[in-house]
Formats: structure tokens, C-alpha cells, sequence
């Protein structure tokens, strides 16, 4: 219908109306039409607005009855009160009728008036409405582009952390099999060398003796009538050829054995340095040893055999000495123990401690002294082998298992002895005082155990043994090992950082400002803990953490399970690549829970915020959460959820299950997808509901759901 059309409708529903009233109505329809021009809207929308001719004319019959209704009772009072008069007893007076008409003619117009300002007030109010309307209207146009917009850039993004996840898991993955390759194929090259060496010296040897036993038979053969004492010379000849091949073999199988040894110490021990010394060096200090030996013997009529446990002075070393001279002349030292002490007047703050492939344990000092006792337990060859040294540098003391090279290669004739050193048995037994600032340890092969010791600064690395930390206090403490297990229990600490390679790292009633716990191929732990900040990681083990509390905690594993039992954190974030996420027993302000191809399920959550996105997984969230974003690519989602929520839940081909258990709070509801949507709460049961906006009761919670291809499902 045009703008003519419907005036020439108007215009003929005001055909019984005063000429007058009648254009008044026309102009104020004809200015809104132009009003609504000038603001750039049609005339079907003006139409639409006024409404319909037939709504008008009933609305004016209406209006225009009363009106005659009001005048004929009006009139009728009017006569009734003048045949009462006095005046109405005699003759009528023309005057006074040609009064009450003129009167009741502005009573009218006054009427007509004020009907007209309440329509115009009721189509203004009309106006006013329609224009909040549209105004509300656009406003969740916009903020639905919003919340669309928003949620494909949280699905790209968690898309991008997915792919970025398991594009460093690949590159991890291939830097540990290059490392293992190229550790295998120098292993291998240092083997193969070896045994070629070793094989050659061998010919060599016994092509050696082979001459040796024919020149001796062949002399022996010439010197038939000699005497006894010559066929002795030719014997010891023959011995000394041997022996001299022999060495030959010797140096051979050290020079091998030492490459294998250097390979494998460049490869995996690069933060340990490998001790020894030159033949002056070792000479000097096996003289400064004997005499020193000697003159506590001879002072304290002392056989030289045993040493004692304890001593009066704190600077006294005990040695026990056995000798045993060899072909050359040469004696062998044996060192099977070695102690002492240190006072806190000496000025040592420092302690280091280079424990090759000895135990260490580590006690608190009884006597306010430091005291270490290094114990070889090994066999004869492990005693000429090794030897402790004590150094001191300003105030850093340092305590070292040293190597005798001179003597190990000696040894190496025996093949067995070569490849174990003399099967060491080692030990060192440290107890610390209160006024020692820092300890460090480096070990190889032995476990590292400390308990009960309060000190600021503690590092501890053993390359293939465990270490332990037990009701330790440290401000700083450093606890590493390659293919060992970490433990850290009963302990406070400002930092903390606990790390295996290949074995558990694992924390257990612990309390740090600041911790990490991280482990390569094992599994990483924190149990019965308090933190500020805390990271709990594994690369292919699984990361778990149980009745834990803080302000940021983040567990995290690359190739295994990631689960939280019991956290209490203001920020926290569970995250795996390729394994599950299991969450129990939550409180968070804020919760981010991420998995790219494993299931995700989080159970009785207490959450102000939870966001949680997954690739391929399913997906279940039981608790309370004040608002929420579940994203998922291709699997289900379920969220049973008490208590009134804001939630943002999307998926592409998986179903949406949404049990909202709010107390007949009711719902706002935006629902998107080609499957079927079903309501059943409370009263409201509908099925196969068309995509758009659904309200209900008090609308207590505000939900929006998306589905490409899977049925979404809303209950109480």
C-alpha cells in the first residue's frame, strides 16, 4: 500500500467526523509521514507503524460513541433539570437553550481535544517503543557478530595451540632420536675401535711371544751343556719379551678404554669435569701423605693399619696405608678412608663436593662442625685407583674422589679390571653445620640422600643416581639427575626445581614460593603441597598433582595424562597433547583446561571462569562455574551445572548435552545447528526446535550453543 493510497483510506474513515477534527488528523498523519522520510525510512515502514485503517475507524466509532452516549445523558440531565426550574413552569426561554447549546458545543470540542492529544501521546509512546525495539534489536545483532566472531578466534586459537603442541612434541621427539642415533653410532665407532685395537695388540702379542718361545728354544737348543743359570738368563729374557707385549696390550686396551670414555663423558656428563693429575703432582702428594702417615704414627705409637672415628682436633686426618712393591720397584698406595673437620672460625661458607660414583649422604652437624668421612669399601684395585683431596680456596671448600691414572692404566692388563676400575664401593657421609651458606654436589653413578639440613643455597646432580630431599629448608634449592628419580618431601623453599631425563620427579608436602617439577620421559608429581607459583611437567610421563593449593599452578604433559585432584589456585591450567585431562575437586578463580587429541573431563568444580578447549576428544563438565567457554572440535560435550551461568559451548560434529540445574531460574537460550535442538525443563518440552532465541522463566542463565552437525539438548 503507498503513502496516497492509505491518506485516501484515512480520509474516507473521517467522512463522519467534524471538518474540522477531520484535517487535524490528516496533518498530523501527512508531518509524520514526512518525518519518517526525512529520517530515510519507507512509508510501508510508517504504514506498519500507524497500523490499519480498520484498527483507526474502530477505534474513532468507539471514541465517537461515547461521545454521543456522553451528550445524550448530558442532554437529558440538562432537560430534566430545567423542567424542574421555575422557568421551565412557564414559557421557554430561547436564550437560555441557545446558552446550554453553545456550552455543550465547547464541551465537545474540548473533548474532541483532549482525545486527540492522547492519541498523539499514545502514537508517540507507540513511536518510542518501536524505535527501543529496534534499538535492542540491533543491539543483539551486534553482540551476537561478537560472540560468533569471538568464538572462531577461540577455535583458531586453540587450533594454533594444538598444532603449535604437537609441532614441538615432533621436534622433541626427533632432537631425542638424533641424540640416541648420534650416541649410538659413537658408542658404536668407539666399540668397533676398540676391538680392532685390542685385537691387533692381541696378534701382535702373540706373534711376539710366538718369536719369543722360538728364540728361547733355539738358544736353549745352541746352549744344551751350558749350566743351570744360563737356562735361567734365557727364561727371564723370554719373560721380559713378554712382558714388554704385554704393556704393549696394556697401553692399547687404555688408549681404547679411554676413548670410550671420553665419548661417553662428552656426550652425557658435560657439566662434569674429569679429574687427575701429572706424576710430580702425584708423586709429591704420596711423599707428603707418607710423612705425614709416619709422624702421627711414631706420636701416637699407631701400626699404621687402622684409623680412628674420632679425633680431638678438628684440623687431623686420619689415612690407613698398606704397601705392596711391584716389578719395577714402584709401591702402591691403598686409601681406604679419609675424615676430618672444619670449624665455623675457619671461614668456610662454601662446600662443593665432587663424588664421582659414590653415595653421598647428607646429615645436619650435631656439633656445630662440618665433618665428611670418605669410605672405600672396594676391592685392592678401587683403593690404588681412587683417593680423596680436600682443597680450600677463600671460602669454598672442596671435596673431590680423585682418579689415579697412572694406576688405572696399570690395572687396565686385566681386561675385567680395566673395564671396572677395581669394582668401587664408594661412599662419602657429610654433616652439616648451621653456619655453611651453599652446598653443591656432583656425583656420576651414586644416589644422593639429604635429610633434615637447614642451608640457603643447595645444588645436587648426579648423572645415573637418585637423589632424595627430605625435611630440607633451603632458599634455594636445585635438585637434577639424567636417568635417576628426584624426591623432594617435607621441605620449605623459596625456589625449587626438581628434574629427571629419563626418571620420576616427584614432591610430596613441600612448600615453595616459586616450584618446578619436570621430568623427560618419566612421570612428574606434587602431592600434599602449598606453592606460589608451581609448574608440574612431563614430556611422555604422565603430570599429576593432588591436594595442592596456590596462586598459579600449571600442569602440563606432551605424550601422557594430565590430572589435578584437590587443587585449590587462583589461576590454574591442566593441558595435554596427545593423552587425557582429569580434573577432580577444583577451586579456581580462573580454570583453563586444554587437550589436543585425548578426552577431557573436569568433576566437581567450583570455577568463576572456566574455558576449556579440545581437538578431537570428548568433553565433561560437572560443578559451578560462573562463566563458561567449551570449545571442541569433533567430539561430544556434556556439562551438568548447578547454580545460574553465562556459558559459551561449541562443537563442530559432536552432540551438546546441557543440564542446567538451576532451580527453575529459567533460561535464555541461543541455539545454532543442522541436528535437532530439544527442551525438557521444567514445564517446557519441545522438540526439534528451530534454531534462534529461546526464553523461559526468570531467564536466570544466559546460554549459547553451536553445533555443526549434532543434536543439542537442554534439561534441568
Amino acid at each position: 500500500m503507498t503513502r496516497k493510497e492509505y491518506m485516501d483510506l484515512l480520509s474516507r474513515a473521517l467522512e463522519n467526523v467534524e471538518p474540522e477534527v477531520a484535517r487535524d488528523i490528516m496533518e498530523d498523519y501527512e508531518a509524520h509521514f514526512e518525518r519518517a522520510k526525512e529520517s530515510g525510512r519507507s512509508d510501508e515502514e510508517v504504514i506498519e507503524e500507524l497500523g490499519s485503517i480498520e484498527e483507526f475507524r474502530e477505534e474513532l466509532d468507539a471514541f465517537i460513541n461515547k461521545e454521543k452516549s456522553t451528550e445524550k445523558k448530558r442532554a437529558e440531565d440538562g432537560k430534566t433539570a430545567r423542567e424542574d426550574s421555575p422557568e421551565a413552569k412557564g414559557a421557554p426561554n430561547a436564550s437560555q437553550e441557545e446558552e446550554e447549546k453553545r456550552r455543550q458545543q465547547e464541551r465537545a470540542a474540548q473533548e474532541l481535544e483532549r482525545a486527540r492529544s492522547e492519541m498523539n501521546r499514545a502514537f508517540e509512546e507507540m513511536q518510542r517503543a518501536r524505535e527501543e525495539l529496534e534499538r535492542a534489536t540491533e543491539e543483539i545483532a551486534r553482540e551476537t557478530k561478537q560472540a560468533e566472531k569471538e568464538a572462531r578466534e577461540n577455535e583458531r586459537a586453540a587450533e594454533e595451540t594444538a598444532r603449535e603442541m604437537e609441532d614441538a612434541a615432533e621436534e622433541a621427539a626427533r632432537e631425542v632420536e638424533d641424540a640416541m642415533e648420534e650416541i649410538a653410532k659413537e658408542t658404536e665407532d668407539v666399540v668397533e675401535s676398540a676391538a680392532r685395537e685390542a685385537s691387533r695388540a692381541a696378534r701382535e702379542a702373540e706373534r711376539e711371544a710366538k718369536r719369543a718361545a722360538q728364540e728361547a728354544e733355539r738358544n736353549a737348543n745352541r746352549a744344551g751343556s751350558q749350566n743351570n743359570m744360563d737356562i735361567d738368563n734365557l727364561v727371564n729374557s723370554a719373560k721380559n719379551i713378554a712382558s714388554t707385549v704385554l704393556n704393549q696390550v696394556s697401553g692399547a686396551m687404555d688408549k681404547a678404554f679411554s676413548g670410550f670414555d671420553k665419548a661417553f663423558t662428552g656426550l652425557w656428563m658435560g657439566n662434569f669435569e674429569k679429574s687427575g693429575e701429572d706424576m710430580r703432582d702425584y708423586r709429591r702428594r704420596q711423599e707428603n701423605a707418607k710423612s705425614e702417615a709416619a709422624g702421627y704414627q711414631r706420636e701416637h705409637g699407631m701400626d699404621g693399619k687402622k684409623a680412628g672415628k674420632d679425633g680431638q682436633n678438628d684440623q687431623t686426618f686420619y689415612y690407613s696405608f698398606d704397601y705392596d712393591n711391584d716389578s719395577s720397584g714402584e709401591s702402591e698406595q691403598y686409601m681406604p678412608e679419609y675424615h676430618g673437620f672444619v670449624t665455623q672460625e675457619e671461614g668456610i661458607r662454601h662446600l662443593v663436593v665432587d663424588s664421582k660414583s659414590a653415595e653421598v649422604d647428607i646429615r645436619p652437624s650435631q656439633d656445630n662442625r662440618l665433618f665428611f668421612h670418605y669410605i672405600n669399601d672396594g676391592s685392592a684395585n678401587s683403593k690404588i685407583i681412587y683417593y680423596f683431596e680436600k682443597r680450600v680456596s677463600q671460602n669454598t671448600l672442596t671435596l673431590s674422589i680423585m682418579h689415579n691414572e697412572k694406576m688405572s692404566r696399570k690395572n687396565h692388563s686385566s681386561i675385567l679390571g680395566g673395564v671396572f676400575e677395581g669394582n668401587p664401593d664408594l661412599r662419602i657421609e657429610l654433616h652439616l653445620p648451621s653456619w655453611l651458606g651453599a652446598l653443591e654436589v656432583n656425583g656420576k653413578s651414586g644416589d644422593i640422600e639429604m635429610e633434615g639440613v637447614d642451608i640457603a643455597t643447595l645444588m645436587l646432580k648426579s648423572m645415573s643416581g637418585d637423589i632424595s630431599v627430605r625435611g630440607v629448608n633451603a632458599d634455594k634449592c636445585m635438585a637434577e639427575t639424567m636417568s635417576g628419580d628426584v624426591n623432594v618431601k617435607d621441605g620449605a623453599f623459596g625456589s625449587v626445581l626438581a628434574s629427571s631425563k629419563s626418571g620420576d620427579a616427584n614432591a610430596q608436602k613441600v612448600k615453595a614460593e616459586r616450584a618446578a617439577f619436570k621430568s623427560m620421559s618419566g612421570d612428574a608429581t606434587a602431592q600434599d603441597a602449598c606453592f606460589g607459583e608451581a609448574v608440574v611437567s612431563s614430556m611422555s610421563g604422565d603430570a599429576r598433582v593432588s591436594h595442592v593449593s596456590g596462586r598459579v599452578i600449571s600442569v602440563s604433559s606432551m605424550s601422557g595424562d594430565a590430572a589435578a585432584r584437590g587443587l585449590t589456585a587462583s589461576d590454574a591450567k591442566i593441558s595435554a597433547v596427545s593423552g587425557d585431562v582429569d580434573v577432580q575437586n577444583v577451586n579456581s578463580d580462573n580454570l583453563l583446561m586444554t587437550v589436543s587429541s585425548g578426552d577431557m573431563q573436569g568433576v566437581d568444580l567450583s570455577v568463576k571462569t572456566l574455558k576449556a578447549s579440545s581437538a578431537s576428544g570428548d568433553m565433561s563438565m560437572r560443578g559451578r562455574a560462573d562463566q563458561m567457554n567449551l570449545t571442541n572440535g569433533s567430539g561430544d560435550v556434556i556439562v551438568v551445572l548447578d547454580g545460574n551461568t553465562k556459558a559459551a559451548v561449541s562443537t563442530r560434529s559432536g552432540e551438546v548435552h546441557f543440564h542446567l540445574k538451576n532451580k527453575g531460574a529459567g533460561f535464555a537460550s541461543k541455539v545454532a545447528t543442522h541436528g535437532e535442538t530439544n527442551y525438557r525443563y521444567g514445564d517446557l518440552h519441545l522438540r526439534d526446535v528451530a534454531n534462534g532465541i529461546h526464553r523461559y522463566g526468570a531467564e536466570g542463565s544466559s546460554l549459547e550453543i553451536k553445533s555443526t552437525s549434532g543434536d543439542i539438548t537442554i534439561t534441568d
